[in-house]
């Protein structure tokens, strides 16, 4: 029986170490490229796995049975073999509701700001609509988008940090590193 994390790059995982302290030994990091995943999924000894970057659609598609939640989500970031069949989950809701209530925040007819345009951020939106929250999305300017693209996005997040709001705004990453990205970019 073989458990572990799927990845593209994992060199910065904690997840052996953690697992091992729970007593699962049997945990190993599997970092794949893209045209090993189909092989990958097919491995017997494979018992569950976690998912992250980039592979957490293409391991919903590799499911044989998605859980209705992560069907809405997009993504899975858990699967666990049953019956030799992949069960995929996605986790990350369950973690990201559970923070919300730990914290006391209640975000019920609050106006949200997802930072992001990630799976991650997927399963951040799905959570608060079910919670009631009205969300938008503000998207991360990435490198691979055009000039005019990150004059948008700039343009958006300057009428967002002018606007007052009575709003959680919830991102994925520190918002002081996003705040300086943005701040950064002399063209724009």
């Amino acid at each position: 029986m073989k458990f572990g994390l799927l990845g593209r790059t994992l060199g910065h995982s904690f997840s052996p170490r953690i697992h091992s302290a729970l007593g699962n030994t049997n945990y190993e990091l599997f970092e794949r490229e893209p045209s090993q995943l189909q092989e990958f999924f097919a491995h017997p000894e494979l018992q569950g796995i976690n998912i992250t970057i980039p592979y957490k659609v293409n391991a919903l598609e590799a499911c044989d049975v998605v859980d209705p939640r992560a069907e809405r989500i997009g993504c899975v970031n858990t699967m666990v073999r049953k019956d030799g069949k992949w069960h995929g989950y996605n986790t990350d809701y369950d973690g990201f509701v559970f923070t919300l209530n730990y914290a006391g925040i209640d975000v019920s007819d609050k106006e949200c700001i997802i930072l992001g345009d990630g799976a991650s951020s997927a399963t951040v939106h799905v959570a608060l609509e079910d919670l009631g929250a009205k969300t938008s999305f503000i998207y991360l300017v990435r490198r691979r988008h055009s000039m005019v693209m990150r004059q948008t996005i700039m343009k958006q997040l300057r009428l967002l940090l002018t606007v007052p709001l009575s709003a959680c705004i919830l991102t994925i990453q520190p918002i002081s590193s996003i705040l300086r990205s943005f701040l950064n970019w002399k063209a724009l």
